[in-house]
């Protein structure tokens, strides 16, 4: 069961030999637990911030029939640039697919990422979209060339993460990293308290504690079997 915004903070607290908080107290914790509260959230932010296609922050999709993970739109004849979901904070450009299910044989096709600057150079030209861009205020997906029929674009994307609030809120990872968002917050209680030996090694704890996180979930070993 995964820990709760309560016992993270308490865990925090307690490393430092203050005085936990109860599920009465939380919401009016003042001074020193109430900065906890706050570095469990800015922790949390920290981890995100790490790396930007965490598994516990994709989009999975509602609508039946689309691939795993993935989101989709439709293309419409004439329109080049489409919206994304406020909710979306990043997609992933290199995996962008686009395909005609109006088609006997439908072929998937993965567009080919282009920079925005790139693509303002090319003449105006209509057909089946080849290239894929990203608009300058990141709010759009632009097909080039110009889309002629619907078509379906398929894309991986991530949401922003939930800050922590209620004292029952639990964590969006597993429960097994959970030292990594406790040390981070542990070395910013200890910065608030001046006390840089100790936040130096919540710190290197910290840094330790994301990097095998990272390893763990991003780029897990694979087993392999053999006959013998």
């Amino acid at each position: 069961m995964a820990k709760t915004y309560l016992e993270l903070v308490n865990i925090v607290l307690r490393d430092i030999n203050e005085v936990p908080l109860s599920a009465g107290t939380f919401d009016t914790a003042r001074g020193l637990q109430s900065f906890a509260k706050e570095a469990v959230n800015r922790s949390l932010l920290d981890i995100v911030n790490y790396n930007d296609e965490w598994p516990f922050l994709t989009n999975i999709p509602t609508s039946v029939g689309t691939r795993p993970h993935t989101n989709y739109f439709n293309t419409v004849d004439g329109t080049s640039e489409y919206s994304l979901s406020s909710s979306i904070d990043q997609i992933d450009w290199d995996n962008i697919l686009i395909s005609d299910e109006s088609s006997t044989d439908i072929a998937v096709t993965k567009l080919e990422f282009i920079a925005y600057d790139a693509i303002t150079r090319f003449k105006e030209l209509k057909g089946t979209p080849k290239y894929v861009y990203n608009t300058p205020n990141r709010g759009y997906v632009g097909l080039y060339p110009q889309p002629t029929k619907q078509l379906k674009v398929e894309y991986i994307s991530w949401k922003e993460p939930t800050i922590l609030s209620l004292s029952t809120d639990t964590l969006p990872f597993e429960d097994r990293y959970y030292t990594v968002i406790v040390s981070r917050a542990r070395y910013y209680l200890w910065m608030f308290r001046e006390n840089s030996q100790q936040a130096s090694m919540a710190l290197n704890e910290y840094e330790d504690n994301i990097r095998n996180m990272y390893r763990n979930i991003m780029n897990p070993p694979f087993n392999s079997m053999r006959a013998i």
